[in-house]
This record gives structure tokens, sequence and C-alpha cells, in this order.
């Protein structure tokens, strides 16, 4: 059975936050000014990163200035969030010298997805919970607003939970689990680090942008051999989007892929879910007990809360 994991306090008006450069680059005043005003008008008070002004090659500043950033609001406990500025590239070039020991004292949400699927992974090692989610360079990119929404409802205690269309695909079931996953070639290139996560009992989500079919069928291989495929409660597919060729080149799509090497298993499997690199990017708390039910008609994904410690 899956140990629970440390549900950090919800955000409550007036809470500070901290928004920081984890990976790539990122224009401060296109992105940055209007996620501190959305913030704001949470009631949050924020604070910002050196590293979000910084740029050395494609990164936001070098590795030990986001290092540094990230270890001072990790370390101030007047910190109850962590929002990573964009994904990219570069978090894991120095996740291992981040000394997490008084964020485990105290433990506060980090939110972010692709790249920083490496620093979720990291965290939900240590059984905290964290949240894969919009960040500030993607914040307005959902027009109708609900991704940003279910961040807000996410960090404040009020995610119930989802309800998504069925798939084809779908394989009907009823499950409990902890969910965890976030950008597949992440989870395959943790493989082996402290970052690894164990995947025995839990509902697992995966999604990937910019990727050739068989790069996609070769990191599902990757995560099989693993045995990260084999004892899961539940696996939830997300958005696989702005493949670099076509279905038809390798000869099955993102989702028949996966189908393809999930079929020896019988745990419920739900596809097409708005989790991703496309504008519907719905939060996910990481490290979550959830209730998964796919029927005929539905996908249903009930949130269940725990007493935060």
């Amino acid at each position: 059975m899956s140990q629970s994991f440390i549900q950090p306090a919800f955000l409550t008006k007036g809470d500070k936050v901290a928004i920081t450069g984890l990976a790539s680059k990122i224009d401060y005043n296109l992105y940055i000014k209007p996620a501190i005003e959305r913030l704001q008008e949470w009631g949050l008070q924020v604070v910002t990163g050196q590293s979000l002004h910084e740029e050395w090659f494609g990164f936001a500043g070098a590795d030990a200035i986001r290092q540094h950033d990230f270890q001072t609001f990790l370390n101030d406990s007047s910190i109850k969030a962590i929002f990573s500025a964009r994904g990219g590239y570069g978090s894991s070039r120095y996740l291992d010298k981040v000394n997490f020991s008084e964020f485990r004292k105290k433990p506060k949400w980090i939110i972010g997805f692709s790249d920083i699927t490496a620093v979720l992974s990291q965290v939900a090692a240590l059984h905290i919970q964290s949240i894969h989610g919009p960040m500030p360079k993607t914040f307005f990119q959902d027009k109708t607003g609900l991704s940003l929404e279910s961040l807000r409802e996410v960090l404040f205690g009020e995610l119930v939970g989802y309800a998504f269309e069925p798939h084809k695909l779908n394989r009907l079931g009823h499950t409990e689990g902890i969910v965890f996953g976030g950008n597949l070639c992440l989870l395959a290139h943790l493989l082996g680090s402290r970052s690894d996560v164990d995947t025995a009992g839990k509902i697992l989500f995966l999604e990937d942008v910019d990727e050739y079919h068989y790069s996609v069928d070769r990191l599902i291989v990757q995560l099989k051999r693993a045995g990260k495929l084999d004892r899961l409660n539940g696996l939830l597919v997300g958005s696989f989007s702005d493949m670099k060729d076509k279905a038809e080149d390798f000869g099955m799509n993102a989702y028949e892929i996966i189908q393809h090497w999930t079929q020896e298993y019988d745990y419920p499997i739900a596809y097409g879910l708005g989790i991703g690199h496309e504008a519907r990017n719905l939060a996910m708390p990481i490290g979550r007990k959830v209730d998964l039910l796919i029927s005929e008609d539905s996908v249903q994904l009930t949130f269940l809360n725990e007493e935060h410690r």
C-alpha cells in the first residue's frame, strides 16, 4: 500500500508566496507582472527571485543563481508556496545540491509542470504533496480561466474533483490511489536518480510535448522495463501536443502506443484528459489520494483531502 503524503497547509488570504526561475529564462514584463497581479487579486503577497531577471544561455541565470533562489524560498518559513515561473529545461541540473531539510520540517506548496516534473518528483520522493499545474508563463493560456481557477482551488483547499468526457480507448473501472506523474520524458529521465518515485499502488498520469512518435514509444517502453507500469492502481493520460511527425509515420498515435504497452494490465485507464501542454492544463495535486471512476459516460476524479501536518 502506498505511503500517505504530507499535505502542506492550504493558503489563506494574506499568505506570502514566491515566484522564481527554476529552469529556462522568462520575460518578466510579459509574464511575471500579470501573474503577480493575479496572485495579488487572490489576496496573496508575492515575492520574486533574482533569477527572474537573469539570463545564462537559455536558463534563468546560472545554476547557482537558480539554486540559491530556490533554497532561499524553501528555507523561508514565511513563504507558503513556490511557483516556478516556467519550465523549459534546467531544474534537474542542480536538484541534487538542494537541501530539503527545512522544507521537510515545514512543507509548502511547489507548483509547476513540464521540466518542473523533476522537482515535483523529488518532493514526492520525500512523501510531500505538490501541484502539477499552470505556471506564470501559462497562467492565461486557457482563455476560459478554468485551468487557473483549478490551481486556485487546489491551493486554497477548495478542489473537489474533475469530470472528463469519455474516450474510445478508455478501460473502464473503479479504483483509489495516490496520484503521481507528470511529463513522460522527465519521468523516464529521473529513473535511477534520488528523485525516482515508487509507482506501486499509485494512479499515474502522463503528458508530453514536442516528441516523435517513436520517442513516445521508447519512453513508455523504458517506464515499462523499469517496472513503473506493472503495479499501478490506475493510469491517466493527458495531452501529447505538437508531435514532430505524423502517427502514420510510426504506425500508432501517442494514445495507441500507451494502449499497446499497457494491454496486459487490468487497471482502469483514461485518455484525453485536460492535463499537459495545451491551453487546458488542470491542476493536479501530486501525492493526493483520489477516487477514480471510469464509466462509459464519463471519467470522475474525486480528490480526498487529508489532515495536513
